[in-house]
């Protein structure tokens, strides 16, 4: 994979990962940081340097301090569980942070450095972790007797590990209704068989099988975990009750290899059309058998 695919793709990594799901949990905790994902590029045996600008957006002092910790990825983007030490895609080990803990005024900012550190011996591809800032409330005189909630902000960390790196992909499924009414709804889920991360292009296409009009719906960009799958969904509102379609995705993962899939579905009203020609048909010869009969 070349190296302005790889840029590319962890641009667009920048504008999707759990951004709004961020802004809310840093809102409750009265914490806010300018920026909740870091994605890049590395090479074995060097070091990376991550700043972020921390605020205390509440009207108390806060005592906060910095954690890194590895996070076990799961399909859809989801994450299954956070963990000491994921074995094959971690690196919360390689997070240092100079300093842990600090105390900021409110209304306040401080900038946070941390220290990516890729080993010599690296895995290539895909690593990831999550940098937690958490803050710990002052307790004083007014408020001892209360229950005190701390709360953290997440930072997500993600490397791709330069060397002999893997797109590889593989579309596992698409999945389409037989028989729809007044929308269809269809589903193509796309697994990532290589060792980084990255965003598969794809689009689904419906085609009307009689009229041969075409209809063709962009997936959403989102990044997939290696080892995970993602569903790719959209919805159609414009299908005949009468008509007949085919629906094909196609996706290219980051080898550039394309993967493809059909199937075909009905409107629900379709299968009474052969049912409407038989009577008609029957009633025709009937006719016919009938006029004959007075001939004779």
């Amino acid at each position: 994979m070349s190296k302005n695919y790889k840029k590319i793709l962890f641009i667009l990594l920048l504008t999707t990962f759990f951004f709004q799901r961020q802004v809310v949990l840093a809102e409750r905790i009265s914490v806010s940081v300018d920026q909740t994902i870091f994605a890049f590029s590395a090479n074995p045996d060097s070091t990376n340097e991550i700043k972020l600008n921390v605020k205390n957006i509440s009207e108390k002092s806060q005592k906060m301090s910095i954690v890194t910790k590895d996070f076990v990825a799961g399909d859809n983007g989801s994450i299954i569980s956070m963990t000491n030490k994921n074995e094959q895609f971690g690196m919360s080990e390689w997070v240092l942070a100079k300093e842990p803990d600090w105390i900021l005024e409110p209304q306040s900012n401080k900038e946070i450095s941390l220290s990516v550190n890729i080993p010599k011996n690296a895995t290539v591809g895909a690593h990831y972790a999550i940098a937690n800032i958490q803050t710990f409330p002052t307790v004083d005189g007014q408020n001892f007797q209360n229950t005190i909630v701390g709360g953290q902000v997440g930072v997500y960390i993600l490397v791709n590990v330069n060397g002999d790196v893997s797109g590889s992909g593989n579309l596992k499924k698409l999945k389409a209704p037989i028989v729809v009414g007044n929308s269809a709804s269809l589903r193509a889920d796309f697994e990532n068989t290589g060792n980084v991360m990255y965003i598969p292009h794809g689009e689904i296409q419906i085609e009307n099988i009689f009229t041969r009009k075409k209809t063709a719906f962009e997936a959403e960009k989102h990044f997939v975990f290696p080892g995970t799958k993602y569903s790719f969904e959209i919805k159609w509102n414009e299908p005949s009750i009468f008509g007949a379609y085919s629906a094909q995705a196609n996706f290219v993962d980051a080898n550039g290899i394309n993967h493809n899939q059909q199937r075909f579905f009905l409107g629900n009203f379709f299968l009474i059309i052969p049912f409407l020609f038989l009577g008609f048909v029957f009633l025709v010869r009937a006719k016919i058998r009938k006029i004959k009969n007075r001939n004779l």
